[in-house]
């Protein structure tokens, strides 16, 4: 399968990336320096040179409190950009595959959210995630929107590695403990988007690892894991004043899908094969 990826950058495309002879892809990557995903005239030119069975869109703005004020661009990338694809998919018969995210959700729920529950998000971030579901949804007729949460992998925004960063020459971290979601390896999520994309029919699904805990919960199994001898302390959300709302419980059902791989199992291999830490 021939296979544009966009937003080549970010953790879960290198995983694209670094597997995609096992994954018998024939990718053609572009960064957002080479590829705007939000010029239509762009992508439709290079779609027309390469002609890809599949779109992979990793292309995203994921900053969760910036785009409380720079919403234009957040709206841009995350909303705008899925619509110019939609179209693109419908004109050129491409295969469309992109990632959301467990903010689409308020977190208010006592349960893990199906695919088949309403989204309501509380931040511009969510918001603009949902608003290109949206766009997909209603303009395309051959896609796979993937959400999923707090994905780890290769990259400077990897929470095990800031964690271990925060932690440098200190005696307290900080963390707060009432956001619980799925750490989610960026490499499992490559896996498991491929099977669904071979075997399974087009729509809405959640993708995580197995089981969840809260942010303290992870960063003291990842302490714990490395044995780092620092203090990690508990804190309330509310502690860290932040432009953005997060949601206080966005786990993900996988459901039609079995998570057979956890989180801790994930974490361990990260931390066991990742030479950044």
């Amino acid at each position: 399968m021939r296979a544009i990826l966009l937003g080549a950058n970010g953790q879960l495309a290198r995983e694209f990336i670094n597997n995609s002879v096992n994954f018998n892809l024939q990718l053609i990557p572009f960064d957002k320096g080479m590829l705007d995903v939000t010029n239509f005239f762009e992508l439709k030119e290079v779609i027309k040179i390469y002609m890809p069975d599949i779109v992979l869109n990793c292309a995203a703005y994921n900053h969760v409190d910036k785009a409380e004020s720079d919403w234009e661009a957040a709206y841009k990338v995350n909303a705008l950009g899925p619509r110019n694809l939609a179209v693109l998919s419908n004109e050129h018969n491409f295969i469309l595959v992109h990632f959301s995210s467990d903010y689409v959700f308020d977190g208010l729920s006592s349960k893990p959210y199906l695919i088949y529950d309403k989204p309501n998000p509380i931040s511009t971030y969510g918001k603009s995630k949902l608003s290109g579901e949206k766009e997909i949804t209603s303009l395309c007729s051959k896609y796979y929107i993937i959400r999923t949460s707090w994905v780890f992998g290769d990259g400077t925004n990897s929470f095990p590695r800031k964690l271990i960063e925060w932690s440098r020459g200190k005696r307290v971290v900080k963390i707060v403990y009432d956001q619980v979601s799925s750490p989610t390896s960026a490499r499992y999520l490559a896996i498991k988007t491929i099977d669904i994309i071979k075997n399974l029919p087009y729509g809405i699904y959640h993708v995580t690892n197995s089981g969840y805990c809260s942010r303290y919960e992870w960063a003291k199994f990842i302490f714990d894991f490395l044995k780092i001898e620092v203090e990690l302390e508990p804190v309330k959300s509310d502690e860290f004043v932040t432009p953005a709302k997060r949601p206080s419980f966005s786990v993900l059902d996988n459901f039609p899908l079995i998570g057979d791989e956890d989180w801790k199992e994930s974490t361990t291999n990260y931390l066991l094969s990742t030479s950044q830490l």
